[in-house]
């Protein structure tokens, strides 16, 4: 008899395991760190060239938390820490999500929409440890530096980048 594991239990999974590749500053190990976006998942979706530095935010439209991260990302881009923050974003599913977010979310972005059915998958199948949303992934002149699941401060953004 063959056994079938549920996507509850591999999301769960997933989830417990993050605790474990997240490092004391909140960022993830990762096999996307140091790849270019042309050489990740975001690349069927962002053409842009983007030079300097930039958060990308890996988000469902309606979760509290990603509204929540997305605001706290903003005040680096309000202390000009990173030249923008640019929301990759879903609805998952749910026809009055985007509104939700626009409603919560304190600053209008560039917004990339994805498939949710498709387009985690292209991510969790080249790296099975990368955490659910909210992320951000800071870039610098078009390569993925670090990506973080604890949203940091500015002044703590500075001392993560100084060290990394």
């Amino acid at each position: 008899m063959k056994k079938h594991f549920s996507p509850a239990i591999i999301l769960v999974s997933m989830f417990l395991f993050s605790f474990f590749v997240k490092d004391d500053n909140g960022t993830v190990k990762s096999i996307f760190l140091e790849k270019r976006i042309s050489e990740t998942p975001f690349a069927d979706h962002i053409k842009e060239d983007l030079k300097g530095e930039h958060i990308i935010m890996f988000i469902n439209y309606g979760c509290w938390h990603c509204w929540t991260a997305i605001n706290k990302m903003d005040t680096l881009q309000q202390a000009n820490l990173v030249k923008d923050v640019i929301v990759f974003g879903s609805d998952f599913g749910d026809p009055n999500a985007k509104s939700e977010y626009a409603k919560n979310v304190l600053r209008p972005h560039k917004m990339y929409d994805y498939d949710w059915t498709t387009v985690p998958r292209k991510f969790t199948s080249q790296d099975p440890t990368l955490p659910q949303p909210p992320l951000a992934f800071y870039i610098k002149d078009n390569v993925i530096r670090l990506i973080f699941v604890k949203m940091p401060t500015p002044q703590e953004f500075k001392a993560i980048i100084k060290n990394s």
